[in-house]
């Protein structure tokens, strides 16, 4: 179903109400995002966002001043020091859902599409974050686990 597709499934069998307020986090990447923080946002759509040295793997955002997200770019080689979508979500409401028609689609794919005509605001992060979608960046994740269980014992 998608990223999208998936949330909008969960939100039908669930049932809940347009002012349901909901926040997703996409289940490959690890953070420690503080949702408390993030809810206190105003905005009806608002995106995790951390500024990544290396974005070539990542689509970027850009952000105006008042983080405001006013563009959503594709993954583009050589791309430094940008925004990147941290894979955290939150819906202050969730009609954004009830007007897209499809039932399989791209979380980030809509949200392009609601930018043009709705505010997106971004919620600025600063803490750890690893994308964990690949094998190989998985077993990278699984080996600063093993790292950490082992100073433990």
């Amino acid at each position: 179903l998608g990223t999208g597709g998936s949330v909008k499934n969960a939100i039908n069998i669930l049932n809940l109400n347009c002012l349901t307020r909901l926040i997703v986090v996409n289940g490959d990447t690890y953070d420690n995002i503080d949702y408390n923080e993030m809810v206190n946002l105003k905005s009806k759509v608002n995106i995790a966002c951390l500024k990544k040295n290396d974005c070539s793997k990542y689509n970027t955002v850009t952000i105006n001043h008042n983080n405001v997200i006013v563009k959503f770019n594709k993954k583009n080689n050589g791309i430094q020091n940008e925004y990147v979508n941290a894979g955290c979500y939150y819906f202050n409401g969730i009609d954004f859902f009830e007007k897209i028609s499809k039932t399989d689609f791209s979380l980030e794919d809509e949200f392009a599409s609601y930018s043009k005509n709705h505010e997106i605001n971004s919620f600025i992060y600063n803490g750890p974050f690893m994308d964990i979608g690949t094998p190989d960046d998985f077993n990278k994740m699984s080996r600063i686990i093993d790292k950490y269980e082992d100073k433990k014992l």
